[in-house]
């Protein structure tokens, strides 16, 4: 780990929560630039990370989606994920090569605050920096967010 992301995300500084997070980055007056170069660099150390992933807005079928879920998920995990998949204000999804390798539903209770309700990943990307790759775009994303 660099400077930077040992401050944001290692021992010496951990956070516990999205918004301790937003909040010690905010105190550090790091510019939007300065925060998605930390996350980007974090999906560079994963070895197996395809270059090719691009991480955008579900399409507005989600239903196209269920599948990853269902890859991760099984009873009532996976009939609420199914729920808020669909009922989601915003749903993120993974492309590796054009094709969905996972996704992620955030959820946004307050200026500084929020949470993840689900994070799934393909089976046959699991294991290659695409789950952590979501998380990094979430985190970057909920900070842009943040006036």
């Amino acid at each position: 780990m660099g400077g930077a992301e040992r401050v944001l995300f290692g021992s010496d500084y951990p956070v516990e929560s999205l918004g301790e997070a937003v909040r010690f980055a905010r105190s550090l007056k790091l510019s939007v630039e300065d925060i998605e170069r930390i996350m980007s660099s974090t999906r560079k150390k994963c070895s197996g990370l395809p270059s090719d992933v691009s991480i955008v807005d579900a399409e507005v079928d989600r239903g196209k989606y269920e599948w990853i879920l269902e890859e991760g998920f099984s009873g009532l995990y996976l009939w609420h994920a199914r729920r808020t998949l669909h009922s989601a204000e915003l749903v993120r999804v993974a492309l590796v090569g054009g094709e969905p390798a996972g996704l992620v539903i955030p959820k946004r209770i307050g200026a500084d605050i929020g949470y993840v309700y689900y994070i799934a990943v393909a089976k046959r990307f699991r294991g290659r920096g695409v789950g952590g790759a979501l998380l990094d775009d979430v985190l970057a994303f909920s900070l842009r967010m943040v006036d």
